[in-house]
């Protein structure tokens, strides 16, 4: 049976209680403080229809599940211009001069959520803007959504090193800032 119907049927039940009760006695019996049993089945349905109602509307006002959700790092990596103001914001966990950048020494920052603005021939790609350090670059020889780095010679670290940087991704979103470390 559906909860419908069997508040439907308890309902009866409530109701025709009381009058079948005042039937076989003969009327109406006032109890002490001076409520008729019919008042009182009036009230028992009364407080069973406002009981029902409440859950029935404690359920509808519940927020539904979030099945929106936002483009990927990944996605947002080249594809960027298709989601615009979408793509989540860069975040930079650390930046550091060091070994590994395409072989040579390099101004690495680590992170998530950087953005490709285009690939070159022949040069490094360009990708997000770089405040703070040696001049504001915007070119890298290694760009994914976790790291950057461009190619730097090891004499000239202090260009970087204890300068407060932070990035702008293509889309226009800021990072943090962060002091570049020297791991040299």
């Amino acid at each position: 049976m559906s909860n419908t119907h069997l508040l439907t049927v308890g309902m009866v039940s409530l109701l025709s209680l009381p009058l079948l009760g005042a039937c076989s006695r003969g009327g109406y019996e006032p109890s002490a403080d001076g409520a008729t049993a019919a008042d009182l089945s009036v009230l028992a349905v009364d407080q069973a229809m406002a009981t029902s109602t409440d859950a029935a509307q404690a359920q509808d006002l519940s927020d539904p599940p979030d099945l929106v959700m936002g483009p990927t790092a990944e996605q947002c990596l080249e594809g960027w211009r298709m989601y615009p103001g979408n793509c989540p914001g860069p975040q930079i966990t650390e930046s550091h001069v060091g070994n590994g950048c395409a072989g040579t020494t390099g101004w690495f920052i680590e992170g998530k959520n950087f953005q490709l603005e285009k690939h070159n021939m022949g040069i490094a790609d360009y990708g997000p803007q770089s405040i703070g350090a040696n001049g504001d670059q915007k070119h890298w020889n290694v760009i994914t959504t976790t790291r950057l780095c461009v190619t730097v010679s090891a004499a000239a670290k202090a260009a970087w090193v204890g300068h407060t940087i932070y990035v702008i991704n293509p889309d226009g979103k800021k990072s943090n800032s962060v002091v570049v470390k020297d791991l040299l």
